[in-house]
């Protein structure tokens, strides 16, 4: 008669442990391929254009502000965009 021992690596014990052990291996090579591709095309710097257009909206957004004081829920940015929007004082038209 055989008899075995089941480990913790075991097929029928322990398979949550190594469905969790394989996906967290794919999300590292996934992340480790994708930053090696970007190494390699020179992209190491941010899109400028998404950061222009992502400026534009937040300041956008101050301007909204201005109007609705609900409209603006929390803001980290600099202190300066606030501070632009509230001396440029557009209405609603202009925004």
């Amino acid at each position: 008669m055989l008899t075995h021992t089941y480990t913790e690596w075991d097929w029928p014990l322990n398979m949550t442990h190594r469905w969790q052990l394989t996906v967290a291996l794919v999300a590292a090579t996934i992340v480790a391929v994708s930053l090696a591709a970007r190494g390699a095309q020179g992209q190491t710097q941010p899109d400028t254009a998404m950061n222009d257009l992502a400026e534009r909206y937040v300041k956008l957004v101050l301007a909204m502000g201005q109007h609705d004081p609900d409209y603006v829920d929390a803001y980290y940015g600099p202190d300066e965009w606030r501070t632009e929007a509230e001396r440029a004082g557009l209405s609603l038209v202009q925004i």
